[in-house]
């Protein structure tokens, strides 16, 4: 889990609430439970593909959306593209991360693309990073 305390006392008012859609379902719940267990973090929901993604985020109005890039249906560069004027920042997640497709992530209006070899507490770190 993501439970370490802020250095230097840092804190922050309210939790960042974060969408988060992968279509592998024990990929997903594991990080979900990260996430939940984050003190500067809190799960709006957790979905399969990016169709779901949208309603959530359009739901819960979250500060994130953390989307896997390979989804079957909508995948995660495209509901990227529906979410940029949602004001909510995406984060995409990839196992097979590279220039490319970090340059075709930030086109698509993704704030970051972080790869799926980060451990769960480093994701979550770097989700606070960038929010």
């Amino acid at each position: 889990m993501c439970t370490d305390a802020p250095a230097g006392g840092t804190t922050r008012e309210r939790s960042l609430r974060v969408v988060l859609a992968d279509d592998h379902g024990g990929y997903r719940i594991g990080l979900a439970r990260a996430i939940a267990g984050h003190h500067l973090l809190a799960l709006a929901e957790a979905v399969r593909d990016g169709k779901a993604a949208v309603q959530a985020v359009a739901r819960h109005r979250p500060d994130i959306a953390l989307l896997d890039v390979r989804m079957p249906g909508l995948d995660g560069l495209e509901t990227a593209r529906l979410l940029r004027e949602s004001g909510t920042a995406v984060v995409l997640l990839s196992g097979h991360a590279s220039a490319a497709l970090t340059r075709e992530a930030e086109g698509a209006g993704a704030v970051a693309l972080l790869s799926k070899e980060l451990s769960r507490r480093e994701i979550c770190a770097r989700l606070v990073e960038l929010a």
